[in-house]
This record gives structure tokens, sequence and C-alpha cells, in this order.
């Protein structure tokens, strides 16, 4: 009898005759009912409102146009490679590793342009000669600026009195072969367009899957659910599905915190809080009461980083009255087991194949 687990014991017999009765007689046996499946609906949209010249969304690291102009490619923080024929108004995900993308938008980008001098204010900034249209020449900084005298002077087209209108650390720009006058830039909130050389701004950001790397605070919020997005903070769904910073207690206390620590632990510590018992910070070791109570807990104690920001405790949890340990896990995959108060901590990676993936929690 298919889907019947047959226990070998007296008492189940009358249960198996009975079954066996009911289908003689042509009568179904009771089945279990149907599974319903779950029903998902978006929360929120897939960029911030961060009062910037459009929605903003996570970092964009490269951007080109097509030999043709007939593309937009971008590639994200996360490595992924997204491309668009409508400037924006749909994305299609291609299947390129991070590295495979990076070579090919090297090789379709304009190259930074030689004997130009920097902005000033910004001496570091990359350089790079409009390839179709001479009389402009721009620097990619934490602004971005375009000079009309071959670099003797500069003008600031991303800031105002009020901050940047697209956001710092500009990444990348991108010149259109079709309209010398459509440029893209691409920086830590995204990806921007100006159709008129850098006076004007407005995103490509609200299509694109590139929100925030987030972390669920809690379901309900004021207006919807709240979350943590890296880079931003905490925020809220609006009416009109995009995110909005709000204020949040729990990360000012824990902002609050981290201030006191060196400036290498602000760094190197996780982008959002942790649930902590008072007096206790994270970052990349533990610190109980302003002094340091574990070694290095990351990769980075063993082996030089490459970039050390990306190794941090990302999770911690306190045990029970009847067993007080305390648990942190890391970004690059490791556990720490304290059963003294914070005073000695252990590694406990017996059976815990992390490979190097982040603890994102404990529980």
């Amino acid at each position: 009898m298919a889907g019947i687990n047959v226990k070998r014991s007296a008492a189940a017999l009358p249960i198996l005759m009975v079954l066996w009765a009911a289908a003689l007689l042509g009568q179904p046996a009771a089945v279990d009912p149907p599974v319903r499946e779950l029903a998902w609906q978006s929360a929120g949209a897939l960029a911030v409102d961060l009062q910037l010249a459009g929605p903003a969304g996570a970092p964009i690291v490269h951007a080109v146009f097509a030999p043709d102009g007939s593309r937009l490619l971008a590639l994200t923080g996360r490595g992924e490679l997204w491309e668009t024929p409508n400037l924006g108004e749909t994305w299609n995900r291609l299947k390129a590793g991070p590295d495979a993308a990076t070579q090919l938008l090297r090789q379709m980008a304009a190259a930074p342009a030689a004997g130009l001098s920097a902005p000033l204010e910004d001496p570091n900034a990359a350089l790079y000669q409009h390839p179709y249209d001479s009389r402009y020449a721009f620097a990619l900084g934490r602004d971005l600026y375009r000079s009309t005298d071959q670099g003797r002077s500069w003008v600031n087209l991303t800031a105002d009195g009020a901050g940047s209108v697209i956001g710092g650390g500009q990444r990348a720009i991108a010149f259109s072969p079709l309209d010398p006058s459509l440029i893209i830039v691409a920086n830590s909130r995204g990806l921007w367009r100006s159709v008129d050389a850098g006076l004007s701004w407005s995103d490509l950001n609200r299509h694109l899957p590139n929100l925030p790397e987030i972390k669920i605070s809690q379901v309900s919020g004021t207006a919807g659910p709240r979350v943590f997005l890296r880079g931003i903070g905490p925020a809220e769904s609006d009416p009109s599905g995009w995110w909005q910073p709000v204020r949040d207690d729990r990360a000012e206390r824990w902002l609050q915190a981290l201030a006191a620590l060196p400036p290498g632990d602000q760094v190197r510590r996780a982008p959002w809080p942790l649930e902590t018992t008072p007096g206790w910070t994270l970052s990349y070791r533990v610190w109980l009461n302003g002094a340091p109570a574990s070694p290095d807990l990351t990769a980075c104690a063993a082996a030089a980083c490459t970039n050390p920001a990306l190794h941090f405790i990302s999770a911690f949890a306190a045990g029970s009255e009847t067993q007080p340990n305390y648990y942190a896990g890391t970004s690059d995959g490791h556990l720490w087991v304290s059963a003294d108060g914070g005073r000695t901590w252990r590694a406990a990676m017996q059976g815990f194949a992390a490979a190097g993936a982040m603890v994102n929690g404990i529980f």
C-alpha cells in the first residue's frame, strides 16, 4: 500500500484492515490536504530616497556604452553585470563572473586622459577627455568636475551647498557614441544620467535590482517593514514604495558605542547593529566596557587581508542563565564561543562548514 509505513505489531492490524476494506468498497482513504503555496509580494521598491537627484541604489563600480551605443552595461558592487537597451527602463542580467565582466568593461571604456591637471580640491581624481566632444574634459573623484580649457580650471558638476546631488565616490563615466551630451556616471549611490554634459541629473536606479544589502529589523514598522541598509542605516518603505531613512534608537546607541573604538575597529564592523548585552561592542574583536575582550576573531588574524574592512564580527548571541555562553560569528565564516563571560574565546568549527560565507545570525 503505497504511502503507508507499516509497523509490524498486532495493534496496527485493525487499522490496516479498515483501510483495506475501504479500498475494496471503492471508498478513498483519507489523504493529506494539498500544500498551499505561499504568496509573496514585494515589500518596498528597488531604491532608496536619499534626497538626491533621484532614488539611489547600491554602489556601481563600472559603466560603459556598447560601441554602437545601443546598450548601456553596468557592473554592481556585488559583481553582477546588467545591461539596458533603453537607458534604465528595463534591465537584463548577463551571465558573466565579476572578473570577466570587469575585463570586458575595461576594454570598452574610455581611456584616462594624459597631460591634464586634476582639480586642486580633488587632486587624486581620475581624468577623462570626452571622446566625442573635444571641448570637455571630466574629473572623477569625490565629486564630478568638468573643464572646458584642458584642465586649467574645473567646475564641480555634482555638489552644491547642501552636498552632492548624486552621491559621492565617482567610480566610472560612460560617453554615448550616439549623443555627445549624454553621459552616465557610476558611484557609491548607483547610476546617474545627464543629457546636457553634466549640468543636470536624473537616476537610472529605480528599475535596477541593486538595492543595498539589507537586514530585517522588524516586520512591521510605523509605515511598513523596518530594515537596515548597508551604508545607509535604518529605513522604512513609504506609501510610494521607496525606502526612506528613519531614526532608530538602537542604531543610534550602537553608533555611539562604535565612536569610542579605535578608527580601525570603526571600519571593520557590521553594517547594521548587532544584539549585544550592555557594555559589549563588536568590531573585528569583542570589546567589553571599553577594553578589548578578544583577539581578532576573523581570518585576518591568520593571514594578510587584501581588504580588512570585509572581515568583521557579523553575528552575536548570548546563552541562557543555565548555559551562560557567548557566541560570535564573522563575515568570513568563523564561529567562536566563550564559556567564561567573554574572557577567553575558542573556535567552534568542528562540523561547521561555512567555507568563508558570512554568519548572518546565531539563535
